[in-house]
């Protein structure tokens, strides 16, 4: 079994997205994603 597991995203969506895109060309079975905050950029 493969987990993922993301943490401690802090506002940097586009680092978020890099990681999804790249978890999504894998060959996971489970996601763990814990302390997310602020998933929003702040201008």
């Amino acid at each position: 079994m493969r987990i993922v597991a993301i943490s401690d995203v802090h506002g940097n969506l586009i680092a978020l997205d890099a990681v999804l895109a790249d978890i999504a060309t894998q060959s996971v079975d489970v996601v763990v994603v814990r302390r997310v905050r602020g998933a929003l950029p702040r201008p």
